[in-house]
């Protein structure tokens, strides 16, 4: 018989708990998997059992010290437990990619949602690589270090430090031997002196990197090797970023069909089938490529609205038009792209509120469509088919009236950037109002809402 799997229900609410152990007893009647469950009332009282766990159902709202909050002090200590938050507000999943949630349960809880997120968390657990490997530490004999606990390794001469969660460890040795061993696991060069565990990076920055809070340089000849290999763990599956990356090349998705709405009635040049196709596949590219961050909103923000400015100045390869023009019919996209996404938004909060969240952009590291059921993909078509009815509608609106006149003329440029003034005053406003209300952080806010 295997080994039972070790949970942790962290609930303030003693009925909610009672609940949850009645739901992993259910589940082990039916399927024969052992749980051996513990529950907590508070963060604080989980966090003083220092177990280690394979999986923890979290509450978000708990007294004290909230779930997230929670989560961030654990994963200090432990990187890899699965976590997967309980609230009753879809709309606080999307700090989840913080503490690099697995998953998330709006409340009210039902059987059918739990065992669907159980079963994925049990999926995950089968998956993860996690490995042991033996060094001898100076002056202390051959000690065991967990591979899913080693943030970095550094070498200088002879000698070799592993930096990991639990404490940092002197041995000696060559890092090519320390590569070979680490061959099959995220661990790269930033430059000749750091391998480093990719699922630890924090912050991308352009000539260093935050590993588990650490700051280390990146050498200009392994720069690009390194953010290659980094972007590629994240596009892979790296539950460190996965979420971010995901949302960023949805939301390069959207401007791009935003954009082409709003300007394919202008005045073409030669070539435009061609150059079209090497606006998208040049913009994707770009999306894709471009570094991302953990805990550093600004930079995301920044990030989103570099990836507009970029498509702009690509439109203008595609048309005969004034920069004007090409401006004006950009902000009318974003405008047009921000609204669509906040009217999808809502009617999406709208049908998961006695559901489970479905996008993993939103509501979790992952996006696993095998295991959505068919009211959740019936909300799916609502949120996309509600999405790109606005683009719809203001095609109509904004492209046919262009195409009717067959011009399109800025008479009074000041109100293009009167336009672009207030849609950012719009995203700060609005963010400012959803999340500081909520004691939420000011950044986090501007750069969900943007």
């Amino acid at each position: 018989m295997d080994e039972p799997k070790k949970v942790a229900i962290v609930e303030d609410d003693a009925k909610t708990r009672e609940m949850l152990c009645g739901f992993f007893s259910d589940y082990t009647a039916e399927n024969g998997v052992n749980f051996d469950v513990s529950d907590y009332g508070s963060g604080e009282a989980f966090l003083a059992d220092e177990r280690s766990f394979d999986i923890i159902l979290m509450d978000i709202e708990l007294p004290g010290r909230d779930g997230m909050e929670t989560v961030r002090e654990l994963r200090k200590r432990d990187r890899d437990v699965i976590v997967i938050f309980a609230t009753n507000m879809a709309q606080f999943a999307v700090k989840g990619y913080e503490v690099e949630a697995f998953d998330f349960i709006v409340k009210p809880m039902t059987y059918y949602n739990f065992t669907i997120k159980i079963r994925r968390a049990l999926e995950r657990s089968k998956t993860k690589r996690v490995r042991d490997i033996w060094i001898n530490v100076s002056g202390a004999g051959r000690r065991r270090i967990s591979a899913a606990k080693l943030k970095y390794v550094e070498v200088m001469g002879h000698r070799i430090t592993y930096h990991t969660t639990e404490g940092d460890f002197a041995s000696s040795g060559s890092m090519l031997k320390v590569k070979e061993e680490l061959s099959d696991l995220p661990f790269e060069l930033c430059n000749r002196c750091y391998l480093v565990n990719l699922k630890f990076v924090e912050e991308v920055r352009p000539f260093q990197i935050v590993v588990g809070g650490e700051t280390l340089q990146v050498s200009h000849l392994k720069r690009n090797e390194f953010m290659s290999k980094l972007n590629l763990y994240l596009s892979t599956g790296g539950v460190l970023l996965s979420n971010i990356f995901l949302n960023k090349l949805l939301f390069m998705v959207e401007i791009l069909v935003a954009e082409i709405l709003c300007t394919v009635y202008l005045k073409k040049r030669s070539k435009y089938p061609l150059r079209l196709a090497a606006y998208i596949i040049v913009s994707l590219a770009v999306g894709a490529a471009f570094p991302v961050a953990v805990n550093n909103f600004p930079y995301a923000c920044f990030m989103f609205f570099t990836l507009f400015a970029i498509t702009v100045g690509l439109l203008k390869l595609l048309y005969n038009e004034p920069w004007i023009n090409i401006l004006f019919c950009s902000v009318a996209a974003y405008t047009v792209q921000h609204f669509a996404y906040e009217l999808a938004n809502l009617i999406l909060i709208v049908a998961l509120r006695n559901s489970a969240p479905i996008f993993g952009m939103y509501t979790s590291t992952e996006v696993d469509l095998t295991a959505l059921s068919q009211g959740q993909i019936i909300y799916a078509l609502i949120y996309v088919l509600g999405y790109y009815a606005v683009y719809g509608v203001f095609f109509v609106i904004f492209g046919k009236s262009i195409k009717k006149s067959g011009n399109l003329e800025v008479k009074r440029p000041y109100l293009l950037l009167v336009v672009g003034i207030g849609l950012i005053v719009d995203i700060v406003l609005n963010s400012g109002y959803v999340y500081l209300s909520k004691g939420e952080d000011f950044a986090s806010g501007l750069i969900i809402y943007s």
